[in-house]
């Protein structure tokens, strides 16, 4: 999708066996090949994982074939929809967005959501960037304890 991650000294990659572990997922894609053979076979793929020492700060990429999951095409927006109402339901937590924009990390185009999310009377920050290609929708999932260490690491993509 033409962007890159640089990770701070104390950051650490989750590999391969440790995404599928965690995640029931994670195969190495190695090109757009790859991915739209694993994608024509599993609806979302999670790719790339990095967390700070202390969990607090993550950074998450995920593609879905949104034929398999809308069983459509669809739009930024129709996206973020399907988003937001997937969010709605998780138990435990509530997100309450705090803003909707267009937004580069690199050089791409994403359409950015901004939450914050109480979890256990905690308030954290979320944020997707939502990118959509033909059938496949990019969420990149940044996690933070406030909207500054999000911005932060915005500034962490060329």
């Amino acid at each position: 999708i033409g962007i890159t991650f640089t990770k701070g000294a104390d950051w650490t990659y989750l590999s391969d066996a440790e995404m599928a572990q965690t995640l029931n997922a994670g195969q190495e894609i190695m090109d757009i090949n790859t991915l739209e053979k694993v994608l024509s076979e599993t609806a979302t793929v999670y790719d790339m994982s990095v967390s700070n020492t202390d969990g607090t700060n993550n950074v998450m990429v995920l593609y879905e074939n949104t034929m398999l999951t809308a069983f459509k095409e669809v739009t930024a927006d129709e996206y973020a929809g399907y988003l937001e109402d997937s969010l709605k339901k998780v138990e435990g937590q509530t997100y309450t967005r705090v803003s909707k924009e267009n937004v580069k990390l690199g050089d791409t185009d994403f359409t950015k959501l901004l939450y914050s999310v109480a979890v256990d009377g905690v308030e954290i920050s979320q944020a997707y960037y939502i990118k959509t290609i033909g059938k496949y929708a990019v969420a990149v999932l940044v996690t933070g304890l406030t909207a500054d260490d999000i911005t932060a690491m915005e500034a962490m993509f060329s």
